[in-house]
């Protein structure tokens, strides 16, 4: 992003003044008109990147920045602290909201919605020397947790002894204070954690990663805003039908696939290293559960969980599958013809692993990676 595109700030997100309009300019006399976007102060990497106070891009603002270019409309961006977002909807103060769920919000009938765009695996994190942890059950009420200011965690309120949160203004400063030591363990998504790790010089985090669960990620037009919602998510499902919210996700680092078990399968985590020697054909059996059945799909999927998940070519995987199948010392994974048949083969198969497009993701399926 150019220059002339960066959002200029005086103290962190709040302090946001303004954004010069990516589109051509109009015509003499008129006056282009605005897409006003909320901007939350709890937002950080991968999903909105600040380096020295000025905001250069990230998921979440190159989405409304393309949305922007559909409409022909410039975007201006609100900034707002994340307890506000709700009564800036109400009172119209801005006309789209992403990064968003009904489950969120105070009155999700306030909202236009958009349809799921792909979801937002949560994960438990520790420090490099914080005890692991095989089970959210394992957490000791007493063990501090950074968290996110005004972020809900269901899985975390319902533990029968209660958790010790910790709150920090965004994730990825819940990230940074655990890394300094200040806390035991941090509740991030997949995103945010790889993006830190990514970004630090020394993360000083835990390899292992305790899946918690997953959130869906929508966008919502405020029905008080002054765009009609037909025409922002009409402009968002031409990009979901083009292809470019992938696109946006590949070029912010996030992956576009995930790793999944079903509703009763034995295992709650998976290290990358297990996943890449299972689906290689050098690791046959879990400690916990016995030996996985392996699930594929193919196309542009499997080609999204080769690169992104496997750091291979699909090539190169199809190759190393044809090679364990020939020498008899592994077992190629089995193709499926459809997101939905793998989906129904995870709840009918407990040993079944696996990976879907984050927006196949259903509510009852478990993210491993």
């Amino acid at each position: 992003m150019t220059a002339r595109h960066r959002l200029r700030l005086t103290t962190g997100l709040t302090g946001l003044i303004g954004l010069a309009s990516l589109l051509a300019a109009p015509q003499a006399g008129a006056e282009e008109a605005a897409l006003r976007v909320a901007l939350s102060q709890s937002w950080g990497p991968p999903f909105a990147q600040v380096q020295e106070s000025q905001v250069k891009g990230g998921f979440n603002v190159e989405l409304a920045l393309r949305l922007g270019q559909l409409l022909k409309r410039r975007v201006q961006f609100v900034p707002l602290p994340r307890a506000r977002l709700d009564a800036g909807a109400v009172a119209g103060e801005y006309d789209l909201r992403c990064h968003a769920s009904p489950d969120w919000v105070r009155q999700p009938e306030a909202y236009v919605w958009s349809a799921k765009l792909f979801v937002l695996p949560e994960v438990l994190v520790g420090q490099s020397q914080s005890p692991p942890l095989r089970r959210l059950q394992d957490l000791g009420s007493q063990d501090s947790v950074g968290a996110a200011l005004h972020f809900s965690y269901p899985q975390l309120e319902a533990l029968p002894n209660g958790w010790r949160r910790d709150d920090a203004l965004s994730p990825d400063r819940a990230l940074r204070k655990l890394a300094l030591g200040r806390t035991r363990y941090a509740v991030a998504t997949l995103f945010e954690v790889t993006a830190f790790e990514r970004e630090a010089a020394a993360p000083g985090l835990s390899e292992w990663r305790l899946p918690i669960g997953h959130a869906p990620y929508h966008c919502a037009v405020p029905k008080a805003g002054k765009v009609a919602a037909a025409d922002v998510l009409g402009a968002l499902r031409r990009l979901v039908e083009q292809g470019e919210i992938e696109a946006l996700m590949r070029a912010q680092n996030m992956a576009t696939v995930a790793l999944v078990v079903g509703p009763g399968s034995p295992w709650t985590q998976l290290s990358r290293a297990q996943m890449e020697a299972l689906y290689l054909g050098r690791l046959s059996s879990l400690d916990e559960g016995g030996s996985p059945q392996l699930l594929s799909l193919g196309g542009d999927t499997l080609q999204a969980f080769a690169s992104e998940l496997m750091q291979r070519s699909a090539a190169q995987l199809r190759a190393e599958w044809s090679r364990a199948g020939f020498s008899g010392k592994g077992r190629r994974p089995q193709v499926l013809d459809s997101a939905a048949a793998l989906k129904q083969r995870l709840r009918q198969q407990p040993l079944a692993i696996g990976y879907l497009p984050l927006d196949e993701v259903d509510a009852d399926l478990r993210v491993l990676q």
